[in-house]
């Protein structure tokens, strides 16, 4: 995009196909398409909710479905990224996650590993709507590992040829829409391995999920099987420990990537989305909720009652640990977070009733006077949030100014300004930007240079800033003296 980085340009850290799935839904209008862009995370939200409540539904009847379903609706990460306004990929990520799950759960619940069409009908939507999770975020990649795990547990836990096709057909199929993508990444050239945008790594880590299974189908007996599966785990740790120790790639790739995940990178340790929960009670209930509390008795009961931790309940249970973890430290991972943990909890809550011995009325008014408490905090901060400041004077004149630059003379020159003003800049004031909503992930220099502008006393670096990125208007509001620290840690 030759409006990043201006003059120089820079690759996109984007794959392309929330792009497509939001052009499905938007029309031509080009003074229609913010709202309408708009508009598309609540409904990713809505059906994430429905999809919820349908898992439940499916585990623990219609209490339960009941309870989660309310959950995630009312869950705080659920209503930041799938409420009006947020136009953001994370929202239809999540919904394709919550569907590979429930896709994962439909398998065990209805007998598809005894049914060769179910079996191949379920690891087709399962793949296709990881496929396409993965070409929408790459960070997608920490939701596929989890039900990988489960995968694996199947190949070693059952004997059963469908198994094996299910997994394969799961990770063929992934690999199959997610492979245009791969192939037209831009970064493949430069970074071959890299994790944290569409490699080599990503079409090499969904192969090895179509291999792993083959040599199941021929097997004549679980003892077989699972002697294969436990050469498999040893050699593919052992081909990890030498990888890492040689620094062979994909090593790298995956380290960058831990240290994404970790805020250890310069751009992600610095943004609100990145910040962790762990150390912040408040946060904590805030984004996940009461209902997190209840979490580790449920993983109790899982161990001490195989009737409860069910076969479809298993992918929810996989799920939930890494995710809370991530979440734990960046909140951004909450959302993702929301649907197994409502799911879980609701599930838990439900069994624990049925233990307590009391009328039908009284578990019910129980369970409501829990619910309400459970999901106090989420509501409360978002109400108070929307009644404090339902229309922001700054962003609203913010808006319109860059409105303004779109209707001057055009000319091949830049907007220099804030980081998170990027995207505003290209899209709404139809110019190049420097530094942009993807940080230093389009370049260092690009990052930097206008935290350089803003903090230095020498008016000729400022002057050289300029020049060097052909600036035509520099863009100034009353959010400057809330920017000026990030600007002084950057601009070191």
């Amino acid at each position: 995009d030759v409006f990043l980085n201006y003059p120089d340009g820079a690759i996109i850290p984007w794959p392309p196909y929330y792009t497509m799935v939001a052009d499905v839904f938007v029309d031509d209008n080009e003074s229609a398409i913010e709202m309408q862009m708009g508009r598309l995370p609540l409904l990713f939200s809505a059906l994430t909710s429905l999809l919820v409540a349908l898992a439940a539904l499916m585990i623990a009847g219609r209490g339960a479905a009941l309870i989660a379903g309310l959950i995630h609706t009312f869950n705080y990460a659920s209503i930041h990224y799938g409420s009006l306004g947020v136009a953001d990929h994370h929202a239809f990520g999540s919904l394709l996650n919550c569907f590979t799950l429930l896709a994962f759960s439909f398998v065990s619940r209805f007998g598809g590993f005894s049914s060769l069409r179910f079996c191949i009908l379920s690891a087709l939507a399962a793949g296709v709507a990881t496929g396409l999770m993965l070409g929408v975020w790459v960070g997608a990649l920490m939701y596929l590992v989890p039900l990988q795990l489960v995968c694996l547990w199947w190949l070693y836990n059952y004997f059963n040829r469908q198994v094996a096709l299910f997994v394969s057909l799961f990770h063929l199929s992934a690999l199959v829409v997610l492979l245009p993508a791969i192939l037209q990444s831009p970064w493949v050239a430069d970074y071959p391995w890299m994790v944290i945008n569409l490699s080599n790594f990503h079409l090499l880590w969904l192969a090895l999920g179509v291999a792993l299974p083959i040599p199941i189908w021929w097997s004549r007996c679980q003892d077989t099987t699972r002697k294969y599966m436990r050469r498999a785990v040893a050699i593919g740790s052992a081909v990890g420990v030498v990888v890492f120790a040689l620094d062979i790639p994909p090593a790298s790739g995956i380290l960058e990537g831990f240290a994404w995940v970790s805020r250890a990178d310069e751009f992600m340790a610095g943004i609100a989305e990145s910040a962790p929960l762990i150390s912040d009670i408040d946060g904590l209930l805030k984004w996940v909720g009461l209902v997190v509390f209840l979490i580790p008795c449920v993983y109790w009961w899982a161990f001490r009652d195989k009737k409860f931790s069910s076969p479809v309940l298993l992918p929810w249970l996989v799920a939930l640990p890494p995710l809370l973890l991530q979440a734990l430290a960046q909140r951004r991972f909450a959302d993702a977070l929301s649907a197994p943990l409502a799911v879980v909890g609701a599930v838990g809550f439900v069994w624990l009733l049925s233990k307590i011995k009391i009328a039908r009325p009284a578990k019910m008014a129980a369970a409501a006077v829990v619910l309400v408490l459970s999901l106090l905090p989420s509501i409360s901060s978002y109400t108070e949030g929307s009644s404090a400041l339902p229309y922001d004077e700054v962003q609203g004149a913010e808006h319109d100014l860059f409105e303004w630059i779109a209707k001057q003379e055009s000319q091949p020159r830049s907007v220099l300004a804030a980081w998170d003003f990027g995207h505003t800049i290209e899209w709404v004031a139809k110019r190049p930007s420097i530094a942009t909503n993807f940080g230093s992930y389009i370049g260092r220099d690009s990052f930097v240079d206008p935290a350089k502008f803003f903090m230095t006393n020498n008016h000729q670096v400022a002057e050289d800033i300029l020049l060097k990125r052909k600036v035509q208007y520099i863009v100034v509001t009353s959010r400057l003296p809330d920017l000026l620290a990030s600007h002084a840690q950057r601009a070191e």
